[in-house]
């Protein structure tokens, strides 16, 4: 088997090849969360524009408060890059994944995702003058970044715009990171826990009580599994019942987070599944208020989790 690429050092040997200068680089981004790290990283080497398409997101008012709050993170984290959200058509995503409905997660279908939304940001990318196009899609454990760096790669060639890669584990292990999250089609956490050493923290996502005991086997300090309820996080994200996350629970001795569509008002149903914790994305950053939500949806899950 050929060895797998470093993608966290062919970045670092593109950055050591910048000099003083400033190239303009275009950054598909999906959200505020997954941007945060990778517009810190990038920011100290590049000319930054923003750009926002995703049309496997919805409904329309979930996209357009995902867009809204990535341009609020942007101003408030004192960026002040330009944002552009392209045309919002959900139908370009229905169509290209036509056929792929029953896929799996991390299937064809996200493959033809994931192509759908880096082609778009490679050709916007030549049109516009850009010197080279990343994305922000490969923070995610949720996805997969040896296939997005793969497709990154072939659409820069075919459309003359460098692509800069990335690998989480990697970045993970060349910053000293507490820790990192990884998912089931990402590097094998066994060979994960290698990299990262004994004291780091290693998350695991998991959607069956096979995935769960083998991460646990293989170095897991905690477990993410989801999705629990509908998301419009993550629209294509498989179901995960009540009934398998409290088997999960109850298979493994780490901690289970629960993951996916969770809100304030819906926690109360996983009471008693044996989870210590909940991971949400728009439950807070959809909200107008983000610290009255932080601070309501705390409550919650501190009732239906009797902490």
């Amino acid at each position: 088997m050929p060895n797998r690429i470093n993608y966290q050092l062919e970045m670092e040997k593109v950055l050591r090849t910048l000099g003083g200068t400033r190239p303009k680089l275009l950054l598909h981004a999906c959200c505020a969360p997954c941007s945060s790290a990778t517009l810190e990283r990038l920011s100290a080497h590049f000319d930054l524009t923003i750009l926002y398409y995703n049309p496997n997101i919805y409904p329309p008012e979930e996209y357009h408060r995902r867009e809204a709050e990535l341009e609020r993170f942007v101003e408030q984290a004192g960026y002040h890059y330009p944002v552009v959200e392209l045309p919002y058509d959900p139908q370009e995503f229905y169509t290209a994944v036509k056929g792929l409905e029953n896929e799996p997660e991390k299937g064809a279908r996200c493959t033809v995702c994931y192509r759908l939304r880096l082609e778009q940001a490679a050709r916007y990318a030549a049109d516009h003058g850009f010197d080279w196009y990343c994305t922000t899609l490969s923070i995610s454990p949720m996805k997969d970044p040896v296939r997005l760096n793969e497709l990154g790669n072939e659409l820069g060639r075919q459309y003359g715009v460098p692509f800069v890669l990335d690998d989480n584990v990697a970045l993970a292990v060349a910053t000293d990171a507490d820790g990192v999250h990884v998912g089931q089609s990402d590097m094998a956490a066994g060979k994960v826990r290698a990299l990262i050493g004994p004291d780091k923290i290693l998350g695991v996502s998991a959607q069956t009580v096979e995935d769960a005991l083998l991460a646990e086997r293989e170095g897991a300090d905690y477990l993410g599994v989801g999705a629990v309820f509908p998301t419009g996080t993550k629209a294509d994200a498989n179901a995960v019942s009540y009934d398998t996350l409290r088997e999960i629970c109850a298979a493994v001795s780490i901690p289970v987070i629960a993951i996916g569509g969770i809100t304030k008002d819906n926690v109360a149903r996983l009471s008693g599944s044996g989870i210590v914790g909940v991971a949400v994305v728009s439950a807070i950053f959809a909200q107008p208020d983000i610290p009255a939500a932080t601070r309501a949806l705390k409550a919650a899950v501190r009732t239906a989790l009797d902490l």
